[in-house]
């Protein structure tokens, strides 16, 4: 009872809100969109597109609850608003929310200075993108959507030298195969400008790749929630990456937790990073093939595998990290000279709190463990 009565002051409240400001599509206010005309019984428009269509550049554009079997192409700057409550409490009901549901992607934005907000985007998983912001825009904007159920959950590639800050934030996406995908056509070359993307507080949830970055330069990935992946945060021949105060959790097979691979410069700070014992996993944090990384104060627990592993990595610094209860070493190095290990905590690991088989090559200092390979090389006793 309780449920009904709330779900209908919902759409109580919706249908009053487009009873008292009606408007046109003259370009003057919020144009308004219901697929079947209930809730907002002066829309102008029962499809998206056609709001889109006839929508001035720079204007707003309410989708009121419904179902909306349809690819929306957005090749105008606008901002385009589905109603309906907050991520975590969408279920994907068109009495109460905005829901496009299509075997294609659900949005693909052409345009610059943009924003998709409060929608639910269903797909099939079958060669869908449900947010797809293409090369051709810059500073656009995904925010508070619900996605469920694509090949890619939110695109956007970067390509033109034009690179106005986006922001993709506060979505839920799960059971895709990427989470989050993002890639810079031009790489990240020092005379390229960065991309001055953030990827913030999203929640990501049954994903293969949580958030996959490529060839990117300045991007700020921070305060997001992944669980159950197999890759959960990867960067690629990306440089200038800031990982921060994301909470990982794995469970998929050989599962990492963040991984940079033939990277440089990038910084992986104060994330937290937690393995299911009984689900494996490779590496909490990976280093693979990167240069002059940070990886500092991240707390690292519980991986099938290794809590840090760096492998054919060269002058990076490691840093205050504590990386317990491991399947395998709290922080190990393969092949990787030249490396700074300083101040960091590891205890109760399977096979060895730290091991180095290039010790003579890295130098370690006030790390506190208790068992290191080679012996009595690396650990400084005690908790």
């Amino acid at each position: 009872m309780h449920a009904t009565l709330r779900r209908a002051v919902v759409v109580g409240a919706i249908g009053l809100i487009c009873t008292a400001f009606p408007t046109s599509a003259n370009g003057k206010g919020t144009i308004f969109v219901d697929d079947d005309h209930q809730q907002c019984k002066q829309a102008q428009f029962t499809s998206i597109q056609a709001a889109v269509l006839a929508a001035p550049s720079g204007g707003h554009i309410h989708v009121c609850p419904g179902l909306y079997p349809e690819t929306v192409t957005v090749d105008r700057p606008l901002r385009i608003e589905g109603a309906g409550p907050a991520p975590a409490q969408r279920t994907g009901d068109p009495l109460t929310e905005a829901v496009v549901q299509t075997p294609d992607r659900g949005f693909h934005v052409l345009a610059s200075d943009s924003e998709v907000t409060g929608f639910t985007v269903f797909g099939d998983a079958s060669m869908t993108i449900g947010i797809d912001v293409s090369p051709f825009g810059t500073g656009n904007t995904v925010r508070r959507n619900f996605v469920r159920g694509h090949v890619i959950g939110v695109e956007l590639s970067v390509g033109g030298p034009d690179r106005r800050p986006s922001l993709i934030a506060d979505n839920r996406i799960e059971d895709s195969s990427f989470g989050i995908a993002i890639d810079d056509n031009l790489g990240p070359a020092p005379d390229v400008t960065p991309a001055e993307l953030t990827i913030r507080h999203n929640t990501l949830s049954n994903d293969a790749t949580g958030i996959l970055l490529q060839r990117m330069r300045g991007v700020q990935v921070k305060g997001n929630t992944l669980t159950d992946f197999s890759q959960g945060i990867d960067v690629r021949q990306s440089t200038e990456i800031s990982v921060l105060q994301n909470d990982l959790e794995t469970g998929g097979f050989s599962a990492t937790g963040i991984s940079l691979r033939n990277d440089t410069f990038d910084t992986v700070f104060g994330n937290e990073v937690r393995g299911r014992f009984n689900g494996p996993a490779v590496a909490g944090i990976h280093l693979d093939g990167s240069q002059n990384d940070l990886v500092a104060n991240n707390r690292i627990r519980r991986m099938r595998g290794d809590g840090v592993l760096l492998s054919t990595t060269s002058h990076n610094v490691v840093l205050l990290n504590r990386s317990d209860e491991n399947g395998n070493d709290g922080i190990q190095l393969q092949d990787s000279p030249e490396n700074q290990l300083l101040l960091n905590a590891m205890h109760d690991n399977a096979v060895f709190d730290a091991a180095d088989d290039n010790r003579d090559d890295n130098v370690w200092e006030h790390n506190r463990c208790d068992t290191d390979s080679p012996p009595g090389t690396i650990c400084t006793r005690g908790h």
